[in-house]
C-alpha cells in the first residue's frame, strides 16, 4: 500500500483514514491510503507526548518512526476530526477559551467543534495548508521544529510557516 506522508513547515503529524462502521455519532470515512503530516522539519511526526493514552496528554513533534500513535484518521473532507489511530483519541485545544499558546491535547472523540479542524489551503496550489478550528477559527501551530515541541493555538496567519503542512508520497 502506498502511504502519503505529509509535511508542514513546522511539525509532522502522521495520519490515516479509516472506514467507519460505527455509531451515528462518529462522522463518515472514506478508506484511503495512510497520511503523514510534517513541518519543515520533515525528519518530524505529530505524536501523542510519551505515547500516552490518557486524556490531556499534549500533542508534540517527535521523530518520524511511523509508529501507530503518529498515524491520525482524517475525513473525506476539508472539514475533519484529527482522531490517533493508537490511542482512539482526538486532537483539541485544552482550554474552551481561545488563548494563543493554549496546548493542542488528545481527549475522547466527541465529534463535536472543538475537535473538528478545516483544512485551509495556505497557498494557491493546495500544496500547503492549516488545520483551523472549527469552533475558535484558531490554528494549530508548532512552538519549535524540535523533537519535543509542543503544538499550541495560534491566531491563523496564512504567512506563519509554524502553521503549514504540506504532503509527499512514500512506499510502505
Amino acid at each position: 500500500m502506498r502511504r502519503l506522508v505529509t509535511l508542514a513547515f513546522t511539525s509532522a503529524l502522521l495520519v490515516a483514514t479509516a472506514t467507519s462502521a460505527t455509531a451515528s455519532a462518529t462522522p463518515p470515512r472514506l478508506m484511503v491510503d495512510s497520511y503523514v503530516v510534517a513541518a519543515q522539519a520533515r525528519h518530524l511526526a505529530l505524536s501523542i507526548e510519551d505515547n500516552s493514552t490518557e486524556d490531556g496528554a499534549h500533542a508534540v513533534l517527535e521523530p518520524l518512526e511511523r509508529l501507530r500513535e503518529q498515524q491520525w484518521a482524517l475525513g473525506e473532507n476539508d472539514i475533519t476530526p484529527l482522531e490517533n489511530l493508537g490511542t482512539g483519541k482526538c486532537l483539541r485545544f485544552a482550554s474552551t477559551a481561545s488563548t494563543p499558546g493554549n496546548p493542542v491535547v488528545q481527549s475522547r472523540c466527541t465529534y463535536g467543534d472543538r475537535q473538528t479542524w478545516y483544512y485551509v489551503a495556505a497557498d494557491e496550489h493546495f500544496e500547503t495548508w492549516r488545520f483551523q478550528n472549527v469552533a475558535t477559527d484558531t490554528c494549530i501551530a508548532a512552538l519549535d521544529l524540535a523533537p519535543g515541541a509542543r503544538l499550541v493555538e495560534e491566531p491563523c496567519d496564512e504567512d506563519d510557516v509554524e502553521q503549514r503542512w504540506t504532503s509527499i508520497e512514500v512506499e510502505e
